[in-house]
This record gives structure tokens, C-alpha cells and sequence, in this order.
């Protein structure tokens, strides 16, 4: 019997990399963010304000200047020192 190419077989195969692919990333993923949620919760505890250091960290993936969320930062550190 003669080989012959089969479209379906090899658009099947390409999907089952990608969603294996896919798969990877997302339990990468989740796995950072499960950091990214520990390392804010270990800040909280330290009594820095969670809620304007995610504008900041928003602003920065943004890509806002480091003088327009200077202020911010410094408004976060007086008020950690405040707190002390």
C-alpha cells in the first residue's frame, strides 16, 4: 500500500505541540504568579502600601517614567516610616 499524506494527521500533530506548549506555559504561569501574590502578601506584612506599589509596578510595565512614579515610591517609603 502506497504512503500518502494525511492533512489531518499532521494539523493534529502540530495542535498536540502546541497545546502541550501551551500547557507548559500556563503552569509556568501560575507558578509565577503564585510568587508574584507571595511576594506582595510578604510586603503587606511589612506594612508597605500593596495598593500604590502595584501602580507602580503597573506604571513601570507601562512604561511611565521614572519621574513621574518617583513621587509614588517616595509617598510609599514615608508612609512605611510612618508606620514603624
Amino acid at each position: 500500500m502506497p504512503d500518502f499524506y494525511d492533512p489531518i494527521s499532521a494539523v493534529s500533530q502540530e495542535l498536540d505541540e502546541a497545546i502541550q506548549r501551551l500547557v507548559a506555559l500556563e503552569n509556568e504561569k501560575s507558578r509565577l504568579d503564585e510568587q508574584i501574590s507571595d511576594f506582595y502578601r510578604d510586603l503587606k506584612k511589612k506594612k508597605f502600601d500593596v495598593k500604590k506599589l502595584r501602580h507602580v509596578v503597573a506604571g513601570h510595565r507601562n512604561g511611565q517614567p521614572d519621574r513621574v512614579l518617583r513621587p509614588l515610591v517616595d509617598e510609599i517609603a514615608k508612609s512605611k516610616v510612618a508606620k514603624s
